[in-house]
C-alpha cells in the first residue's frame, strides 16, 4: 500500500469515520438513560447533572467499522485485541464501579498481548542524555508495560473538563499521522486518521454545552490508541522518527500524571488515590472557565506536538527535545505545589474568599435535610407539594408532573421523572396555602443529581427571582 494510494483512502476513512460516530451517538445516549450509564456529580468533578458515559463506545463501533472495510484485520489485530480488553474494562467501571487493583490487572494483560502479539516494544529511549542512545535491553518488556498503563490512567485523568481528553487526543493523532506518513507507514496513517475523525465527532457533542461524556471506556480508548501509535511508529526499524518524539506529543498526560503521584507520595498519601489536584482542577480554581483551560492544555500540546514534527524533519538532536521537556515538567511540577500559596495571593483582600467554595455531593434518597448554597432546608413530610417545570429543550416546552421534596430561600429539591441535559431552567412551582394554591415562577440551576428507581431526584438553586415572586415565597415559608 503506497502512501498516495493511502491519503486517497485517508480521506474517505475520515469521512466515513466522522459521520458514523457523529449519527451514532444521539441514539446510544437514549440507551444510556435508560439502562443509567450514567457520570453522576460528586466532590471531585466539575459537572452538576448526570451525563452519558457512551462517547468511548460510540468512538469503538465506528473506528472498528471504518478500519473493517479499509484495513485488514491481521495488520492491526493485536490493536483490536487491546482495544476491546480496554473498553470492555472502562464499561465495566463506567457501569458497576471496578476497584483500582481490577483495572490494573486488566491493563497490565492488555500490555502483554500487545507485546507478544503485536511486537509493540519500546526498545530505546533515543540519544537523551547526549551520550548515546539509551537502549533498555533485558527492562524493555518491564518498561514498556509501565509506558502502556501509565498512558492509558494519564489520559482518563486528564478527562475532568468538558472537550479536554477529545482535543488532547485529536492533536496527538493528527500528529502521529503526521510522523507516520513521514516515516513511511500507511497503516498507522489510516489508523490515525480514523481515529481523528472519530474524536472530532465526538467533540460536537462534549464541547460547549456538553451532553455527553467520553467514560472510562472512552478515555481508557483513546489513551491505548495514542500509546500504541506512540510505540508503534518510533521503534520502527530505521526509523526516521526519533525514539523520544512520541513522547514528547504525549508531554502534557505524562507529566500530569508524574507530578500529581510525586506530590501525592510527599503528602503521604497513596499514589493512586482520587483527588482535584490535576492541573485542570488547579486552572479551575484560579479562576479559569473551562473552555479557557481546555485552550490553553490544548496549546501547550499543539506546541509540543509541533516540536516534536520539527525536530524529525530538521533532525534536532533528541538531548534538546529531553532537555525542554524536561523544564516543562519542573516548572508543571512547581507550579502545582505552589497552588496553595496563588490561591493566597490571588484572594488576598478579600474578605470571607475561604467560605466562597462549597462543595455539592450527589445525594442519598431524601431523609431530613439536604444541604443547598449553605441553606438548611428541613423535609415536611406530613406535605406533599405539586412541582409544575417548565424546561426549555430544543425551543420546546415540556411540561412534568412530580414531587416537591423541600424547599427554602434558597433553593428546593423535587423529584421528576425526565433527565434533565440543562443545568438552568425556568421553573414555575405550585404552592398550596390553606385553601388557595400560590404559583413561583423563578430562574433556578441543577447543584446535584441522584437516580431513584426510575426517576430522578435534584437538588435547585434559585438563581433569579422577581421581588413579587420572592415576597410569595417568604409568605409562604
Amino acid at each position: 500500500m503506497g502512501i498516495q494510494f493511502s491519503v486517497i483512502c485517508g480521506c474517505q476513512i475520515f469521512v466515513l469515520s466522522l459521520v458514523i460516530t457523529y449519527i451514532l451517538i444521539p441514539r446510544m445516549c437514549l440507551y444510556a438513560n435508560k439502562i443509567g450509564l450514567l457520570d453522576y456529580s460528586n466532590k471531585r468533578k466539575v459537572h452538576k447533572v448526570g451525563r452519558p458515559l457512551i462517547g468511548g463506545i460510540a468512538i469503538a463501533i465506528s473506528l472498528s467499522v471504518t478500519c473493517f472495510l479499509f484495513i485488514e484485520t491481521k495488520q492491526i489485530f493485536s490493536f483490536y485485541v487491546g482495544m476491546i480488553i480496554v473498553l470492555l474494562t472502562g464499561f465495566c467501571d463506567d457501569y458497576k464501579k471496578l476497584t483500582p487493583k481490577w483495572k490494573l490487572l486488566a491493563q497490565i494483560i492488555t500490555a502483554i498481548i500487545v507485546i507478544h502479539s503485536g511486537k509493540i516494544v519500546l526498545l530505546s529511549f533515543g540519544n537523551i542524555l547526549s551520550f548515546g542512545p539509551v537502549n533498555l535491553g533485558i527492562f524493555a518488556v518491564p518498561v514498556t508495560i509501565l509506558y502502556i498503563v501509565g498512558v492509558i490512567n494519564a489520559t482518563n485523568m486528564i478527562d475532568g473538563v468538558d472537550g479536554l481528553v477529545g482535543t488532547v487526543s485529536t492533536i496527538a493523532f493528527i500528529s502521529f499521522g503526521i510522523l507516520a506518513y513521514i516515516n513511511n507507514q500507511p497503516l498507522y496513517l489510516l489508523l490515525s486518521i480514523a481515529l481523528s475523525g472519530c474524536v472530532i465527532a465526538f467533540l460536537r457533542y462534549n464541547w460547549n454545552p456538553s451532553i455527553l461524556f467520553l467514560g472510562d471506556a472512552g478515555s481508557f480508548l483513546l489513551g491505548f490508541s495514542m500509546v500504541f501509535l506512540s510505540i508503534a511508529i518510533s521503534q520502527k526499524h530505521n526509523s526516521v522518527v526519533p525514539p523520544f518524539v512520541p513522547l514528547l506529543i504525549l508531554a502534557f498526560p505524562i507529566a500530569d500524571l508524574t507530578s500529581v503521584s510525586l506530590r501525592r507520595i510527599i503528602n503521604g498519601k497513596n499514589p493512586f488515590s482520587a483527588d482535584k489536584s490535576h492541573i485542570h482542577h488547579i486552572l479551575l480554581r484560579l479562576g479559569f472557565k473551562k473552555k479557557h483551560v481546555v485552550l490553553i492544555i490544548a496549546l501547550i500540546t499543539t506546541i509540543f506536538s509541533a516540536l516534536g514534527i520539527a525536530g524529525t524533519i530538521y533532525r534536532i538532536p533528541e538531548y534538546y527535545l529531553f532537555s525542554i521537556f524536561l523544564a516543562f515538567f519542573i516548572v508543571h511540577f512547581t507550579f502545582s505545589l505552589c497552588i496553595k500559596k496563588l490561591l493566597r495571593f490571588k484572594f488576598r483582600g478579600k474578605k470571607g474568599w475561604h467560605h466562597v467554595q462549597t462543595e455539592t455531593v450527589p445525594m442519598e434518597p431524601m431523609h431530613k435535610m439536604v444541604k443547598i448554597s449553605n441553606k438548611r432546608i428541613y423535609s415536611r413530610n406530613t406535605r406533599c407539594w405539586e412541582i409544575l417545570c417548565m424546561i426549555e429543550t430544543d425551543k420546546r416546552k415540556l411540561f412534568n408532573s412530580s414531587e416537591l421534596m423541600n424547599i427554602s430561600f434558597g433553593g428546593f429539591a423535587a423529584k421528576i421523572d425526565e433527565y434533565l441535559t440543562n443545568c438552568e431552567h425556568e421553573i414555575n412551582l405550585v404552592l398550596p396555602e390553606n385553601n388557595n394554591v400560590k404559583e413561583l415562577s423563578a430562574i433556578a440551576e441543577v447543584v446535584w443529581m441522584h437516580r431513584d428507581n426510575g426517576s430522578y431526584i435534584y437538588g435547585f438553586k434559585f438563581r433569579e427571582m422577581g421581588k413579587e415572586q420572592r415576597d410569595i415565597l417568604k409568605c409562604y415559608l
